[in-house]
């Protein structure tokens, strides 16, 4: 929901730029992006807002009493809907506003509306967010605060003065503060969990250490980010510089313990499993059923599968980054023995794990691309996107060849009915090992099955029209 109202948000801008002048030349409005197309996507995602709010307000209606007094992660959850309740309400009076200003022609008016939509409704989804998600939100945000801090040379950073970067800055700095001191109650709600999960003592000692460390991690980054509000509220640069770029630090680090470069391809193969659905489904059905909506839901998958590229370029980048981190050469030892590659294997891994992304991404591209083209030929014509569906079953194709190469065979899980044997010597796993795994198995039966429909999808394209049974006339 939050991402269909980004990708709206940035489909109204769009449009008011069209109509103020501010985008044209040889740049031509797309036929499908309207006011009336846009005020009906704002009314479909108000909908869904307002179902979610309803089972909130029955979440935050129930008897705390009910619950069990060691049920941390069930108070949690009231005490979340009960607070969320409220910023949906919000959320959902900014969504209308917004219609309204759609179906008045304005655009312009109702960008700021949903601005104050999303903020609110983003707000309220935190509140349920787990230790990743948190971690993730903060990271990204750290990301945003370093940039405006550091101003380079995109547009969007030279057109803010001083004041306006600090003033955007703090607010940031404020929610990572919220974050990172919510966090502690969960890291410490989960350490308990996994405790509680009667692990041998070799493998629980191993899970207390790795929530410890992230508890450190965790305070280390709230002392830097208090150093950081404070050097941002008296202009000292230098110092809210090198404080942000601790914050940042330490965040990079917590993000390391409880996420992996493996989970972010599995999830970049999920989502493009989703995307290459709803190209298929599109490629399947017929423009003329749909009408007006034909070419908008044409646009809006040529957008999800622009940023799949993005992504993918982006996990291209941080492999070939690990990869040549692992293959550089170790410092020599106190003896001053010879230096040594640190570890040759998985930097060979990683580099051709590096390679089958790259690839992906510009499969992701050339679809996107032709998707795009699709939309724009969709308002006059029924468009093939067929080609569009080749490039994107390639991209999870290499995606799944970058897992094979990050997952090794030995480190997977066996799958049902394999027998796993214990090999001599080998340590506990944290629980983010076995959440690679499990994102790996997912995504490779998510692939099979895309697979599978795919495979029926064509034989029914190539299969010849049956005959209708004719009368006798005689």
């Amino acid at each position: 929901m939050v991402r269909d109202e980004q990708e709206l948000i940035a489909h109204t801008g769009a449009l008011a730029a069209f109509a103020d002048g501010a985008i044209g030349g040889d740049q031509q409005r797309p036929g499908w992006l309207t006011d009336k197309h846009l005020a009906e996507r704002q009314e479909d995602i108000g909908v869904r807002t307002g179902g979610i709010l309803s089972r909130f307000e029955a979440v935050a209606a129930s008897d705390p009493e009910t619950l069990d007094e060691a049920d941390a992660t069930g108070r949690r959850v009231l005490a979340a809907a009960i607070e969320a309740a409220p910023l949906l309400t919000a959320g959902l009076a900014a969504m209308r506003k917004a219609i309204a200003d759609l179906e008045a022609g304005n655009p312009a008016s109702a960008l700021p509306e949903q601005n104050r939509a999303i903020a609110r409704v983003a707000e309220a989804i935190e509140l349920f967010a787990d230790v990743k998600n948190l971690i993730e939100l903060a990271y990204g945000t750290q990301q945003g605060i370093v940039a405006l801090i550091n101003p380079g040379e995109t547009t969007d950073e030279q057109a803010l003065t001083v004041a306006e970067r600090e003033t955007l800055a703090g607010g940031l700095i404020g929610d990572n503060q919220r974050r990172i001191a919510r966090l502690k109650n969960l890291l410490e709600e989960e350490a308990r969990a996994a405790a509680a999960q009667g692990q041998d003592e070799q493998t629980g000692a191993a899970v207390a250490s790795r929530y410890e460390l992230a508890e450190s991690l965790r305070a280390r980054a709230a002392d830097s980010l208090a150093s950081l509000a404070s050097s941002v509220a008296a202009s000292a640069v230098d110092e809210a510089r090198a404080s942000a770029g601790e914050t940042f630090a330490h965040l990079e680090e917590l993000r390391r313990l409880f996420f992996s470069i493996v989970e972010h391809v599995a999830a970049l193969l999920a989502d493009q499993g989703d995307t290459h659905d709803r190209t298929a489904t599109l490629q399947a059905g017929s423009s003329a059923a749909m009408g007006d909506e034909f070419a908008p839901a044409v646009g809006a998958v040529a957008d999800r599968q622009g940023r799949h590229a993005q992504v993918g370029d982006q996990l291209a980048a941080a492999l070939a980054q690990q990869a040549d981190a692992a293959s550089a050469p170790a410092q020599p030892d106190a003896s001053g023995g010879p230096t040594a590659s640190a570890d040759p294997e998985a930097g060979e891994r990683l580099a051709k794990a590096a390679d089958e992304v790259r690839k992906a991404g510009g499969r992701m591209l050339s679809a996107a691309t032709m998707l795009a083209d699709g939309a724009n030929r969709a308002l006059t014509m029924s468009p093939d996107l067929e080609p569009a569906l080749v490039d994107q079953l390639a991209a999870m194709e290499h995606l799944e060849n970058a897992l094979k190469e990050l997952v090794p065979p030995q480190e997977r899980q066996p799958q049902q009915g394999e027998e796993q044997q214990p090999r001599e010597g080998r340590e506990p796993q944290p629980q983010s090992g076995e959440d690679e795994q499990m994102s790996h198995r997912q995504a490779l039966k998510r692939l099979q099955a895309i697979r599978d429909r795919e495979a029926e999808r064509q034989r029914r394209r190539a299969a010849p029209a049956s005959m209708a049974p004719v009368e006798k006339d005689w």
